[in-house]
């Protein structure tokens, strides 16, 4: 995983969160991770059309709930 949501996995860690919502946390940020190594983006280089185009695509995958939520983790 990109060492930019490493870190922020580590920090999710330090909050003393649930175990539930530390994964459910890690899921979208791998899913998002994936999606930008099978774009060739680097995470820093993320932007709101990327986004777009990120978001566009998994709703043809996963519901809109879902989405809403790795949105939010994206947001932080």
């Amino acid at each position: 995983m990109n060492p930019l949501f490493e870190a922020y996995a580590a920090a999710l860690e330090r909050r003393w969160l649930a175990p539930g919502t530390i994964v459910c946390n890690l899921i979208a940020l791998r899913n998002l991770d994936t999606w930008l190594q099978e774009h060739g983006i680097d995470a820093a280089q993320l932007d709101p059309l990327t986004c777009e185009h990120y978001f566009a695509e998994q709703l043809d995958r996963y519901r809109i709930v879902t989405m809403r939520h790795r949105l939010s983790v994206i947001r932080s």
